[in-house]
């Protein structure tokens, strides 16, 4: 008996430099992965699809929020590490390792 061989199924990650590559790749299902890379301010707020994960390429990852956003929205499932998160005063300060 012979099976049939399993066929691997990529996974699709965008890296992100800019606070508008974030915003579009977050919620996007179709990204289950977003890297960011260097230190993004400004950004708007925004919510993670389902399943969609989070994470810092390295330690001196952050994203600092615009003042009086809600900062980052997790739905279900989601993932995020290695990125310090910064909101305003209406938000709060994490560190996710």
């Amino acid at each position: 008996m012979t099976s049939a061989p399993i066929a691997s199924i990529p996974s699709k990650r965008d890296v992100v430099t800019a606070t508008d590559q974030l915003a579009k790749a977050a919620g996007n299902s179709d990204i289950p992965a977003i890297v960011v890379r260097g230190q993004l301010v400004d950004a708007p707020s925004c919510r993670l699809a389902p399943g969609q994960s989070l994470s810092g390429e390295d330690g001196s990852t952050a994203i600092t929020f615009i003042a009086g956003s809600d900062g980052l929205q997790l739905s279900t499932d989601n993932e995020v590490c290695g990125v310090a998160l910064h909101a305003g005063a209406r938000g709060c300060r994490r560190r996710v390792r």
